[in-house]
């Protein structure tokens, strides 16, 4: 599996390469990662544990990669390559061991559909394509744009990006609701967003503003950084709910402050799959979302969650509709937690990742 990693990162993906490895082991496959990035500790010891080899090279761009990779494949045959991360046209360097390998490229991000002709066929994802034995995206949405790309549909398949649920109790959510200056009888809205344009938080800080006409015990938290971050302090300030928004930066508690909220939302103009919504539902939190990407293939509208057009006082008026029927954000909450351990969790995506790349069948 060739993947460039966050440097010395633990999250989703990390605890994902793990539970494929420890998998592995089980069933004595061999398994080696060729990485860019410091692995963190956790993930390199655990790794070691389960007997999967780690190559880590010191490019990732270019004609070094290339060398890199080849270098590490020519000692090694590989029944299976995996790209996770990479650019499409980084899956060339596996072109000279192709001959008994099956070469498959994962498409993380948001992919956006083809706009002429031009895109349509002739992309670098089109180019590369040539080489793949399979192109996996991470929502269906996706799929369906990579087949406008002239891609063979036969090629194209859906693996879910899943979510490590960390067990939260009731004790430390209301703990964590104390460090965050709550109250009892404050209602808190959580988002963990990147303060960016494509996330559209300031949408989702004029509705805020307009659900607490109605629910004055309303409190927003946004954990995330970005270039927006003084405008949105700006528009905080006009709207005069300083003391109601309150702006947390990077976190690396993102399931607990899920938990200890009332409600989560996202308000994106465009996503691929996000994190944030597997999270969400692990703690069986109500999301209200954009339908956006491959959020819809994630939230069902009024089953799991809400999802919501980004109009005007279209989120503020759920937001007060939910917080005010008791039996309704129960019923979306397990619903939440109920599609999260069917499609969502680390453990239903390795068995995805396993059962399509055809490795053995557990017995």
């Amino acid at each position: 599996m060739v993947a460039k990693i966050a440097p010395n990162k633990m999250g989703a993906f990390e605890k994902f390469m793990l539970g494929l490895a420890e998998r592995c082991q089980t069933k004595k496959v061999t398994l080696h990662f060729i990485v860019a990035g410091q692995l963190h500790p956790e993930l390199a010891a655990g790794l070691a544990r389960a007997g999967a080899a780690v190559h880590v090279l010191t490019e990732w761009d270019g004609w070094g990669f290339v060398q890199g990779y080849n270098r590490i494949a020519g000692r090694h045959h590989f029944d299976i390559i995996s790209f996770q991360f990479c650019h499409e046209l980084s899956v060339l360097a596996a072109m000279p061991f192709r001959l008994n390998s099956r070469i498959i490229w994962h498409q993380q991000s948001e992919i956006q559909p083809p706009r002429n002709f031009l895109t349509r066929h002739f992309s670098r994802l089109r180019l590369a394509s040539c080489f793949f034995d399979g192109v996996c995206g991470v929502y269906q949405k996706a799929g369906e744009i990579i087949c406008e790309r002239s891609i063979a549909p036969g090629k194209i398949h859906t693996i879910y990006n899943g979510v490590d649920a960390v067990p939260i109790s009731a004790e430390q959510a209301a703990k964590k609701r104390l460090e965050l200056g709550l109250q009892p009888g404050d209602l808190m809205l959580f988002s963990a967003s990147s303060l960016i344009l494509r996330k559209n938080v300031t949408y989702m800080i004029r509705e805020f503003a307009q659900a607490l006409k109605t629910l004055p015990q309303l409190k927003l938290f946004i954990a995330g950084d970005g270039d927006q971050h003084d405008n949105l302090v700006r528009l905080v300030v006009d709207l005069k709910v300083v003391d109601r928004v309150f702006f947390l930066g990077r976190r690396n508690d993102v399931q607990e402050l899920i938990a200890a909220a009332d409600l989560c939302l996202l308000t994106s103009h465009s996503e691929a799959l996000p994190f944030f919504c597997g999270e969400t539902m692990a703690q069986g939190k109500t999301m209200l979302s954009t339908p956006v990407g491959g959020i819809p293939e994630v939230i069902e509208h009024e089953i799991n969650g809400i999802l919501i057009k980004p109009e005007p006082s279209v989120l503020s008026a759920q937001i007060c509709r939910v917080l005010q029927d008791e039996a309704l954000r129960r019923r979306l909450e397990g619903a939440a937690i109920n599609s999260f351990r069917r499609k969502f969790s680390l453990e239903a995506m390795v068995d995805n990742y396993w059962h399509y790349y055809k490795l053995p069948p557990d017995r």
